[in-house]
């Protein structure tokens, strides 16, 4: 079962019809750290269903059977971080129990100003072992980013979230490469040609012909490689298409990892 859990602050709400619409949960959970008896909670529950009406009308519309289940969680807490890390942590372990699945999913969606308590709790729960990711995205037009492809205004809310490296991730990719010498060390190629830029510029793709003109490799050799990095369960390279590829954020960070050991 695969389920999406929203933090209620700010202006994420925006953000979730769109992000459904372009992708597949079983169930949305809505969690704000306020009472049941609260006007935020009622106000929740006017959004869960406001949710469930707009996905249930676009799925109408493309012929999706798709169902979502929507619910609102009040963890009834204080703001400060580390409580809302606490009971956060709290509700999706008792969620994992009560659950009818043996191996559930949970996809946290985030946004700047979600309080930090949220991924707190997201680290501690990954370093359990259990299945969850971070997606954090920007909502609006941030005229400040430094890159100028990476503005534009086209662009569907959906597309602007992006995974955030969790402890039980790194743990998972340091184990899995532990036993593949040669894709550990197509990653400590791919990210040396990074480093040999200038300036550095980690949105960079680069073809494998880019990375055999750095090394005694083949293009094949290191294309092999590359395809077991984008086919693992946490991806440390990205298909940007047209034989061009990037690191992901986990894999500069196992890149760092590799070089530094």
């Amino acid at each position: 079962m695969k389920t999406l859990v929203v933090p209620m602050h700010g202006s994420i709400g925006v953000a979730v019809s769109p992000f459904l619409e372009q992708h597949h949960y079983d169930r949305v959970i809505l969690v704000h750290p306020w009472s049941e008896n609260g006007s935020a909670h009622n106000n929740a529950e006017h959004l869960r269903e406001y949710f469930g009406d707009r996905l249930n009308r676009h799925r109408m519309q493309e012929r999706d059977l798709h169902q979502t289940k929507f619910e609102v969680r009040a963890m009834d807490c204080s703001q400060k971080p580390l409580e809302v890390a606490e009971y956060f942590v709290f509700m999706i372990n008792r969620d994992i129990i009560e659950v009818d699945d043996l191996e559930p999913e949970y996809h946290v969606l985030l946004v700047e100003e979600t309080p930090t308590g949220y991924i707190i709790g997201a680290m501690a729960i990954s370093g359990e072992g259990h299945n969850i990711r971070c997606l954090i995205g920007s909502l609006g037009y941030d005229i400040r980013r430094p890159k100028r492809r990476e503005f534009n205004p086209d662009a569907k809310i959906g597309e602007s979230f992006q995974e955030v490296p969790l402890l039980g991730h790194v743990h998972d990719v340091l184990d899995w490469l532990s036993s593949k010498k040669g894709t550990t060390k197509a990653l400590a190629i791919i990210h040396k040609w990074y480093q040999n830029q200038d300036p550095i510029d980690w949105e960079m793709v680069f073809k494998t012909s880019e990375i055999a003109e750095d090394t005694e490799w083949n293009q094949s050799r290191i294309s092999n490689h590359i395809r077991f990095m984008i086919d693992f369960d946490h991806p440390l390279i990205e298909d940007m298409g047209s034989n061009q590829y990037r690191l992901t954020r986990i894999g500069r960070q196992i890149g760092w990892k590799i070089i530094d050991s």
